[in-house]
């Protein structure tokens, strides 16, 4: 009579033995600083010494009082929300200008100068920027005719490092739709065009509803990324003028490492954490979710 084996198969333990030095490396990297972290947000510590101070939620109350987080939140979320509606679909008109030429040598080339700004680091680009920015001699002011302070201006000194991210990642942005872009089969383009579709006709009835899953991915990435900005406006202006460009990330940093609120400053970044993950939940769930269930 033959034996029934009962447990792990063969194969399944190779693989688990294959992935093993990955979750190590995971779990030391990632998930054990994590937990470590979260249990920091329930204790008072500036980092040195060897007291830790049990406060429970206070830290997370604590928020709630804290006028320049409010001006920080505020900031971050304008300067997301923006990110989320324009970034997207400036990077969709010019993936689909991009992919509407003809000749494949100067395709590729409009993709390798507008991709190749996302390759510079936040800081390079920061640094760069503020050189543009500069009152006296900046080469915007010398366009222009003026000697305006950009990073100076409470009410133009969001909107300026805006711009900044908008110039270094639309081409990465518009690198993913052009993925999609290229998954739409070239007879759908060819039967429209049989039918009169013109360009409009061709992007909105053909390639826009092979996109959706892009662009969300897209949108999720532009969420991530700007609810955590932090190079940008650290190297930039440091959350000035007054707290005018101080986002969240910043804010965090500085409690940390300027005030030694470490506790303080692991309750915002896992609260900073919870909204991200909620705000991603909810779109996907608008978007992709609720497009399977239908």
């Amino acid at each position: 009579m033959p034996k029934i084996s009962i447990g792990i198969s063969a194969e399944t333990r190779t693989g688990w033995r294959f992935l093993s030095p990955a979750i190590l490396l995971v779990l030391a990297i990632a998930i054990i600083p994590a937990l470590y972290t979260l249990g920091m947000s329930f204790y008072s510590w500036n980092g040195l010494s060897a007291k830790w101070t049990f406060v429970g939620l206070q830290n997370y109350r604590d928020m709630l009082g804290d006028k320049t987080l409010m001006q920080a939140i505020r900031n971050t979320a304008i300067f997301t929300l923006a990110n989320v509606i324009l970034k997207p679909a400036a990077a969709l008109c010019l993936a689909y200008a991009i992919e509407s030429v003809r000749l494949t040598w100067l395709r590729v080339t409009y993709r390798t100068i507008f991709f190749s700004t996302s390759l510079i680091s936040a800081a390079i680009a920061a640094m760069i920027w503020s050189f543009v920015y500069e009152p006296n001699v900046g080469l915007l002011n010398r366009l222009l005719g003026s000697n305006h302070m950009w990073l100076g201006d409470r009410d133009l000194v969001l909107w300026s490092i805006f711009a900044v991210g908008f110039w270094q990642f639309l081409g990465q942005n518009a690198l993913i739709l052009m993925a999609g872009l290229q998954s739409v089969p070239r007879e759908l383009y060819d039967a429209a065009e049989m039918d009169g579709a013109r360009t409009w006709g061709m992007f909105r009835f053909v390639a826009f509803p092979h996109l959706k899953g892009f662009i969300a991915i897209v949108v999720v990435i532009n969420i991530i990324n700007n609810l955590k900005a932090y190079d940008l406006f650290k190297v930039m202006t440091d959350g000035g003028p007054r707290h005018a460009s101080e986002v969240v990330a910043t804010h965090i940093v500085k409690q940390a490492f300027e005030k030694g609120e470490l506790g303080y400053s692991a309750a915002m970044s896992y609260a900073l954490l919870l909204v991200t993950l909620v705000l991603v939940v909810i779109y996907l769930w608008l978007t992709e979710f609720r497009k399977e269930e239908a």
